[in-house]
């Protein structure tokens, strides 16, 4: 009887052992947010102004652009926070995952997404793990970066693919006001 006793406990401390060294091994990303700092532009500057509807319909352009044709469902809606919902297939069917983001602008003028929730159906999800598992899942383009360790994502709107040769750099944005203000840079002519 004492063999059974000395089995169990073995089995209970492999498993919490790698429970934890799972969850060590999904959040346990070292890379923490740069300090941008904000490179100077050549040309004409130009100042847009959008509302939120706006902002969800550009955010679904780039995101569109960054699934690189991929067929994957999802849409953007903003209101006081930008929510970005998909489905993904699990054992039980389709499970809508929403990530919910309060954005700011850094001194550089790089949009930086604070993750403020994760669901999972109706399971919320710690937003650094999940951040995590979605770091290892995707490829991301070089002009966003996913920190799961402060739970951001920083958009570089400075190495985004935008057409003419044109540069961009965010300088405020306020979703409860629905005011979302961009610097657009005219590169001059040679």
């Amino acid at each position: 009887m004492n063999i059974w006793k000395y089995a169990f406990f073995t089995l209970v401390l492999v498993l919490v052992g790698g429970a934890g060294a799972a969850y060590y091994a999904i959040t346990a990303s070292g890379e923490r947010a740069p300090v941008a700092v904000a490179q100077p532009m050549d040309g004409f500057d130009v100042t847009l102004a959008t509302s939120n509807e706006e902002l969800e319909q550009v955010a679904s352009h780039f995101i569109t652009k960054a699934l690189d044709g991929k067929d994957v469902p999802f849409s953007v809606e903003v209101d006081d926070l930008l929510h970005l919902t998909t489905a993904v297939s699990t054992f039980f069917g389709e499970t809508d995952v929403t990530m919910s983001f309060a954005p700011i602008v850094n001194p550089a003028g790089q949009i930086v997404l604070e993750q403020k929730a994760f669901k999972a159906g109706r399971l919320a999800v710690s937003p650094s793990i999940a951040m995590g598992l979605v770091e290892r899942v995707l490829t991301l383009p070089d002009w966003l970066a996913m920190y799961p360790r402060d739970e951001q994502i920083i958009i570089d709107l400075q190495k985004a693919p935008l057409e003419n040769n044109l540069h961009a750099r965010a300088k405020s944005i306020e979703l409860k006001d629905g005011a979302v203000h961009f610097d657009v840079t005219i590169p001059k002519g040679e």
